[in-house]
């Protein structure tokens, strides 16, 4: 059975694909869970069997708070294990840490394509937040909304933003537990505390969210009844601050009657969301979770992948021409200290011709092969060292240094041809001599003021 075989999903799938671009995914407990973390009933039974022992709590007592997590009274449960252990958060930070989580979901290959790049969860885990930090631009700002210090980024934020909206396990002074956690942040109390402030902060950052982008909620139970954020949701619609458009959730409708689901469905309808239904003895909720993502982000994980293979293109690219560069620097490096060795039986003096700031320079051929020396130290071959875009100039200064090797001696310039110099007629030494100067000259002196001559 597909999602788009039931009722209205077709018509919310193709809503959320039209306006993908503005959707905010909202991750609950169901996104974590194939990793291997616990949903929130489960979470807080582990909890419950590890402070029965230590805090000798009376079976009686532990009967009635099973029986309360059963129903799925989960605050009034943890108002009464809170009697017996102080610090449940950190037990909750304990058994969440304890965790090796596997990799087992269709999360990886698509969370991190909402093109929003906006990410809500009140899941404690930071299961999204590795997954988003392995792809580009490898860079999340993670928010703890509840934290004492909490830093007001904008929703267009360039890179991608997460928030944890209930705290997250690495700091257990942050995490939304017990009912008394939740009257902080979410009941009408007006105090000056500091968790008041981190309060107003939540409660107007999910507001400015919910009014102004579609959430989408994957992983959720939607129980108006326990949910806080549901509730807050639903006051900021009696209130007038109604959201542009309609939010989505993706729910399981296995155990529910038709009467059930219409019911469920006006329940949704008080802030604004439409459900999308899946059967869970027809399709689980990761197989539903990763045709939906598919159906909905399908151009978007089409162009990741377009993107992928170019970027291993250019990665294969890459690599292959710093192995071609260090393949020519070894020969290169061979060539000059081949080059080192010559130029130490070269006949002429050591003398250099000098531009600008008695810069100082040699330029040489020997054996066929073209050198330029800096201060005469450092001998790079001549091609391996300009890229002008005057190609005179550049013309200009091959050619020189084709066909001869050049050196400055007290002012005076001597040419040495490949040919024997000695075999040339007088005549000819000096017509070669004055051509050879006039364009050494011409060629140093125009590169000196366009300040285009690097070694």
């Amino acid at each position: 059975m597909s999602l788009l075989d039931y009722g209205q999903n077709k018509q919310y799938m193709d809503e959320i694909k039209k306006n993908i671009n503005n959707i905010v995914p909202f991750l609950g407990a169901g996104v974590s869970m194939p990793y291997g973390y616990p949903l929130w009933s489960e979470l807080l039974l582990k909890v419950l069997i590890d402070i029965q022992p230590v805090n000798c709590m009376p079976e009686t007592t532990y009967q009635e708070i099973m029986e309360l997590i059963n129903k799925g009274h989960y605050m009034r449960a943890t108002e009464e294990m809170y009697k017996y252990w102080s610090s449940l958060e950190d037990f909750v930070c304990q058994e969440i840490f304890a965790i090796n989580p596997s990799n087992n979901s269709c999360l990886e290959k698509y969370i991190h394509l909402f093109p929003s790049h906006l990410y809500l969860t009140t899941n404690y885990d930071d299961v999204v937040e590795n997954i988003l930090r392995q792809h580009p631009p490898y860079k999340l700002n993670d928010i703890i909304a509840t934290s004492p210090i909490t830093p007001n980024t904008g929703l267009k934020s360039k890179e991608p933003t997460l928030y944890y909206l209930h705290g997250k396990y690495t700091n257990p002074n942050s995490i939304i537990f017990s009912n008394s956690d939740y009257n902080y942040f979410y009941g009408p109390e007006r105090t000056t505390n500091i968790k008041a402030v981190r309060r107003q902060f939540l409660a107007r950052k999910l507001q400015e969210i919910y009014t102004t982008s579609p959430l989408l909620f994957i992983g959720c139970s939607m129980n108006m009844e326990e949910d806080r954020i549901l509730k807050l949701l639903k006051k900021f619609n009696a209130m007038g601050h109604l959201p542009n458009d309609f939010s989505y959730a993706l729910l399981n409708a296995e155990d529910l009657t038709k009467e059930q689901m219409d019911f469920k469905k006006n329940e949704l309808l008080s802030i604004r969301t439409h459900p999308i239904w899946y059967f869970a003895d027809k399709i689980n909720h990761e197989q539903a979770k990763a045709e939906l993502f598919q159906y909905i982000l399908s151009k978007e994980r089409e162009e990741y992948e377009s993107w992928q293979k170019n970027k291993q293109k250019e990665i294969k690219e890459e690599l292959k021409k710093q192995e071609e560069e260090k393949e020519e620097f070894k020969k290169l490096k061979k060539e000059i200290e081949e080059f080192s060795e010559i130029i130490k039986t070269f006949p002429y003096p050591q003398k250099y011709y000098s531009i600008g700031c008695n810069y100082e320079f040699v330029l040489i051929k020997i054996n066929n092969k073209h050198y330029l020396s800096d201060q005469g130290k450092t001998f790079k071959m001549l091609d391996k060292v300009f890229e002008l875009k005057e190609p005179d100039v550049l013309r200009n200064l091959v050619f020189i240094a084709r066909e001869c090797a050049v050196q400055i001696i007290e002012n005076e310039l001597l040419v040495t041809s490949l040919e024997s110099w000695n075999d040339l007629p007088d005549d000819q030494q000096q017509q070669l001599l004055e051509e050879a100067k006039c364009r050494l000259f011409s060629c140093v002196s125009f590169m000196d003021k366009m300040r285009i001559f690097y070694v």
